[in-house]
């Protein structure tokens, strides 16, 4: 049943009723869960008790300007976050720096990339073998049944531990960019990123099956979809060609920039800014080149997945520090620091 709380399954108020329920029938070891007030913040309640002997951080709270959708205006508003460095010091409480290393000195085996890092890292005069490396993850996923506000979310990642996430901000409008009510939608097609990319495989089947040939257009379609599948087909360490990878992008991005101008006033192809991250890739000029396999965020946007469910509201005060305080308390009471093994 905590599970089900903290998981955002349950509200408070019936889990709190259901485990007074369960103690009343005689359950063990849940009497200190069992307190059904009628008035108050069971929510809170709950929490604060699966934090009791924690060795997560504290969570802080501090002044950010952000975006109020009632008012249509910026301002500050308080947001909870995590520190990085406590966060990285929770680890430490339960496993040995050199454990962390040597579980990093595996992975780093196979990814070049970040070995020339670490070399970069002596001209600031640090030691590359005693060295953490950790990365960030900011993106903004949707969290509400419409899909018209998004959870902005910066979230950290430890290399020795690539399967853990944890959470640094999360809540909504306090990214401050430029906003567009008024968004083209598009009600054809709809995918996450994880099921967006294994349907790359049956776009070359649906488009011999649908498109016309003789038509330029459709076989200017046709031809980008020869181009994504050439990419995604080359991208494993086993295929991977840099000289193919370049003609590749180049073929697809040129298909995709002509049909957005051809049915620029429809709006069915819009080349988005994400084809310049992938045209830079397409440019490195050394011998290895640049993957866009080493760099793709799919168990990122899993977890972003993941904490939009945390962020649901089931009652209260439906605000920017409301939802950021309840993804992270959530979080941090239904997971505990990891143990990691040493790597062999």
């Amino acid at each position: 049943m905590l599970d089900a709380f903290l998981g955002n399954n349950l509200s408070a108020q019936r889990s709190a009723r259901m485990f007074e329920n369960a103690n009343l029938a005689g359950a063990a070891h849940i009497g200190d869960l069992a307190v059904n007030r009628q008035h108050g913040n069971q929510a809170r309640d709950l929490l604060r008790k699966t934090f009791r002997n924690t060795k997560w951080p504290p969570v802080y709270s501090f002044k950010a300007v952000s975006y109020n959708r009632g008012k249509q205006k910026n301002e500050t508003q308080e947001l909870s976050m995590l520190l990085p460095h406590e966060l990285v010091h929770s680890l430490l409480k339960l496993n040995e720096p050199e454990e962390l290393m040597s579980r990093q000195q595996a992975l780093l085996r196979n990814r070049a990339d970040l070995q020339l890092h670490l070399e970069k890292m002596h001209n600031f005069g640090l030691d590359a073998a005693e060295t953490l490396l950790t990365g960030l993850w900011v993106d903004a996923v949707p969290f509400n049944s419409d899909r018209s506000q998004s959870l902005e979310t910066v979230v950290l990642n430890v290399l020795c531990d690539s399967t853990m996430r944890y959470p640094l901000i999360s809540s909504m409008d306090f990214f401050l960019r430029q906003r567009q009510e008024d968004k083209f939608i598009s009600k054809l097609f709809s995918a996450k990123a994880g099921e967006a990319r294994a349907l790359v495989p049956c776009m070359i089947e649906l488009a011999n099956k649908y498109l016309d040939m003789s038509k330029e257009h459709e076989a200017t379609m046709f031809r980008a979809c020869q181009a994504l599948q050439a990419i995604y087909n080359g991208l494993s360490t086993a295929t991977w060609d840099v000289h193919r990878f370049q003609e590749n992008v180049q073929k697809f991005l040129l298909f995709m920039s002509s049909l957005e101008e051809y049915y620029k006033a429809d709006l069915l192809f819009r080349v988005k800014p994400k084809a310049h991250m992938l045209l830079e890739c397409s440019r490195d000029e050394t011998d290895e080149g640049t993957s866009p396999a080493l760099y793709w965020t799919y168990r990122d946007e899993s977890f972003g997945h993941t904490l939009a469910i945390l962020a649901a509201r089931r009652g209260g005060k439906f605000s920017i520090k409301a939802v950021s305080k309840a993804v992270l308390l959530r979080f941090l009471s239904a997971n505990k620091v990891p143990r990691l093994e040493a790597s062999k």
